[in-house]
């Protein structure tokens, strides 16, 4: 039959349209979106509505360590990655199995699963941690990885199995770890004394059995190798579940400036797992060094035993200055009272304290420790021997300052209401003061101090002091102070039991000798008598004065 005009015109019109159609859509994908609609994948994606090239695949699956406990957890991960030339689109899905051999069948164990975002173009996916853990027979496993996306183009290449795993019996496995590698201290000085601290346990189903060995090193990257070493030690095997705490890291920062990581590696010869055995934390900022030292110091010269040291604070105090460059750590100082001038065990600790840390060229200003009390020894001289302390203090050497002269810190005695027993020879046969009443068995031992407050008698008159010196004891200092201006009114003398009269001189005013102790020989284990005489005509009775005896060998 023959068709007529109108049908082929159009015939020819729907064919026009579809022409047109095609040019207008040349440049886009071919779509199926209506046919697909409504499709989803095996994870609940929905179907590719297009046909973009986007193929992932698994890349590959962590095997280290390649045993384990059972029921402990995994430590593995695994990398996907798109290798087609489109990006995706659709959230990536994953699932981890267990497998007893490396392929995956309906006999498999799903372990882990999740998501994550999908991949642009030629990408590989960041380490991806597979959680769960290993199962609870021994055996061999593999841990097969599938990955799955709504706009994936190739589903069949979508997983692949690790090697193998063993997985023992619970009990069987030695596993050492460090952690909490501290930041106390997270800005140092090169050269300074690293005090951070780590943990370290055995996270293993097993009993360790040979000791520990590790090592602290300062890297400038995570990686170790070519790095300083800061500290090292060796710790007994531990039990499982046991652990060391706060291990302190006790070397010293490198003497560059930079910053730094610190990397602990360990090992043990019958650890079974060492695959997180080395272990960091940082950085840490290493800077060039202060240096520290006390500049200067104020005191008293006489001190009372067992009191505070005065009410006043600028009676005594110190200044620390620092010479070097910025500090970063704080400054710890010390005052002892010894009775010489080197600092050991015997000594005794005055006062202690903190100061923030100093810039260059940077003074603390006046630290005072008047608040402080002398010791509750009997009396004697002192010197004040001041240390300080920093973890970042360059040099040591000059961080203890001994006060240039000690400090008297006397029993003290005085006469009776200022009553003189104005004889006028010596010695008397009834001596009015005995001061080896101040002193234990009435003796006076070696270095004992004591300050003798009286009055004066007058002119041709004496007062008399008995005093047994104990057996190390050879000589005697003894120092006379008045406050009579112009002449010398006092002699001092030393007689024993033979009445030998050791007469001193009178070179000076208002001291005797100007400035100077008289030194005395006198004879141990025996009594001996200081006998001060008054000898200008117009002393005047009851003027006070003072006498300090010290004993010495």
């Amino acid at each position: 039959m023959k068709k007529s005009p109108v049908y082929k015109k159009s015939i020819f019109l729907i064919i026009f349209v579809f022409i047109i159609f095609i040019i207008v859509n040349c440049s886009q994908p071919f779509s199926f979106s209506g046919v697909l609609d409504g499709l989803t994948d095996e994870t609940g994606g929905s179907g590719s509505s297009n046909f973009a090239d986007i193929d992932y695949v698994v890349e590959s699956i962590t095997n280290s360590p390649a045993n384990a406990d059972v029921n402990t957890l995994i430590s593995q991960s695994f990398i996907f990655e798109n290798q087609g030339s489109d990006p995706g689109t659709y959230t990536v899905y994953w699932t981890a199995y267990f497998s007893e051999d490396d392929v995956l069948d309906g006999g498999d164990t799903a372990a882990s699963s999740g998501s994550t975002t999908d991949l642009g173009a030629l990408t590989s996916s960041e380490s991806i941690n597979i959680t769960g853990s290993w199962p609870a027979s021994a055996g061999i496993y593999y841990l097969i990885v599938k990955v799955s996306a709504g706009d994936d183009i190739d589903p069949s290449n979508n997983y692949i199995a690790s090697s193998p795993f063993t997985i023992n019996a619970t009990g069987t496995l030695i596993d050492y770890k460090v952690s909490n590698i501290s930041s106390d201290y997270p800005t140092v000085t090169s050269g300074s004394l690293c005090s951070e601290t780590f943990d370290l346990a055995n996270i293993g189903g097993g009993d360790g059995a040979d000791d520990i060995t590790w090592t602290a090193w300062a890297s400038d990257d995570i990686t170790l190798g070519g790095d300083t070493e800061i500290g090292s030690g060796i710790l007994s095997a531990l039990n499982t579940g046991s652990s060391y705490s706060s291990v302190p890291i006790s070397g010293s920062w490198p003497g560059t400036a930079d910053d730094y990581y610190i990397i602990i590696d360990i090992s043990s010869p019958n650890e079974d797992i060492t695959v997180n055995n080395t272990t960091y934390n940082g950085p840490y900022t290493v800077k060039d060094p202060p240096d520290y030292s006390i500049s200067s110091a104020n005191f008293l010269t006489e001190g009372v035993p067992g009191s505070i040291l005065s009410l006043i604070p600028t009676d005594y105090d110190f200044v620390i200055e620092n010479e070097g460059n910025n500090g970063n750590q704080q400054i710890g100082w010390e005052v002892f009272a010894s009775e010489d001038t080197i600092l050991d065990g015997g000594d005794s600790s005055l006062n202690d304290g903190n100061i923030d840390p100093l810039l260059a060229s940077g003074s603390s200003g006046a630290i005072s420790f008047s608040d402080s009390t002398w010791p509750e020894n009997l009396g004697r001289y002192y010197y004040l021997i001041f240390t300080i302390n920093a973890g970042d203090d360059s040099n040591s050497t000059n961080n203890t300052y001994v006060s240039s002269n000690p400090v008297a810190v006397p029993v003290s005695y005085s006469e009776s209401n200022g009553v003189s027993d104005n004889s006028s020879s010596g010695p008397t046969t009834v001596e009015l003061s005995d001061v080896s009443d101040l002193f234990p068995s009435s003796i006076i031992g070696l270095n004992d101090l004591f300050k003798i407050n009286c009055k004066m008698d007058a002119n041709g008159e004496f007062d008399t002091y008995k005093f047994i010196a104990g057996s190390s004891v050879t000589t005697v200092d003894i120092y006379a102070e008045w406050t009579y201006p112009g002449f010398d009114p006092i002699t001092l003398h030393l007689w024993d039991l033979a009445n030998k009269d050791f007469e001193s001189s009178t070179p000076g005013n208002s001291t005797e000798p100007a400035d100077i102790p008289r030194e005395f020989g006198v004879v141990s284990e025996t009594t001996n008598y200081i006998g001060v005489e008054f000898i200008d005509p117009l002393v005047v009775p009851d003027t006070v004065y003072t006498l300090i005896f010290h004993a010495k060998p």
